[in-house]
């Protein structure tokens, strides 16, 4: 099998989430500006993280009864496919978490794809490839497109590179997509950023950088997980579903969007990623050129409601 990368890398990344963050109020990147205790309030959690674990799985499964499907990429999406399995959990945890009427729907990848390179890139890349802050600007202005939308194609190679190449594509979805959108990210600089965001807040969080990992995964039975190994360098955007504060040794997991065949054999959660220690992280998100946002919650699709007008 063949595994797509598609982050375009520091270089254009570094301008364009520095465009991103002064144009917009939306990214709170210095969380010391954040209330926890207010945060915590609202979401009826407890404001220390700390001795804690938050999965968002778990409200996957209580929603559907299995793991959220790992769609491999089938090109250098690899922005998109993170964000859409990131926003495909986030909406899963606010139904189960708050019993809002939402409806749990899948997201439409190409969309999101197209979304960040077209209508917020300009297509200025050649090839395959987008940035986080593209991305989370075209989620913010231009919304989220469900698959199940009827007259939407399926996603394969052929659609994801039309869809993200093309206005003539997205221009009759622009409106639709519009009615659900993601306002507000915070910026993860540290692991306890991280736990306060995915434990106190229930925050998504994806990374985009150039950290490599082997495609085997280290299976560690007294710690009671399967750790990703640093290796080499992958330009790519990976997803955060899962922090663990209460383990002897706090982790967060990795989630990669290459099907749950690879990286296989995870002790704790799914296949198809892998945990780093909290010491890890701290150094990762430090490198030149990582980025590490956490989405803020999804205005989503709403049931509709029944008709019980008499006759």
């Amino acid at each position: 099998m063949k595994y797509q990368f598609g982050w375009a890398g520091p270089q254009i990344e570094k301008p364009a989430f520095e465009l991103f963050a002064s144009q917009s109020n939306h990214p709170v990147l210095d969380t010391r500006m954040i209330d926890w205790s207010s945060v915590a309030s609202v979401m009826g959690t407890d404001s220390d993280p700390k001795g804690k674990r938050f999965a968002f799985w778990d409200a996957v499964i209580k929603l559907t009864g299995k793991h959220l499907p790992n769609t491999n990429q089938l090109l250098g999406d690899c922005v998109a496919a993170a964000t859409e399995m990131g926003i495909e959990y986030l909406l899963a945890d606010q139904i189960v978490r708050s019993g809002n009427l939402q409806q749990y729907r899948p997201v439409f990848r190409p969309w999101l794809y197209g979304a960040g390179r077209v209508l917020v890139g300009g297509n200025r890349i050649g090839g395959d490839g987008s940035l986080i802050s593209w991305q989370y600007d075209a989620i913010t202005k231009y919304g989220v497109l469900a698959e199940d939308e009827q007259g939407l194609p399926g996603y394969s190679t052929s659609v994801g590179r039309q869809w993200g190449s093309s206005k003539a594509a997205l221009n009759p979805w622009i409106e639709k997509a519009a009615q659900t959108k993601i306002e507000k990210y915070v910026g993860i600089k540290n692991f306890d950023d991280l736990a306060k965001a995915v434990i106190v807040g229930k925050m998504f969080p994806c990374i985009a950088s150039s950290q490599g990992f082997q495609m085997q995964l280290r299976h560690d039975q007294a710690a009671g997980c399967s750790w990703f190994v640093p290796s080499g360098s992958w330009a790519h955007q990976m997803h955060i579903p899962a922090v663990d504060y209460s383990a002897s040794r706090p982790r967060c997991y990795i989630g990669n969007q290459w099907s749950y065949g690879a990286h296989p054999g995870q002790l704790d959660g799914p296949n198809g990623g892998g945990w780093v220690s909290a010491e890890f992280f701290d150094k990762w998100v430090r490198q030149s050129g990582c980025y590490c946002l956490a989405m803020v919650g999804f205005d989503a699709w709403r049931l509709i409601s029944p008709n019980l007008s008499m006759r």
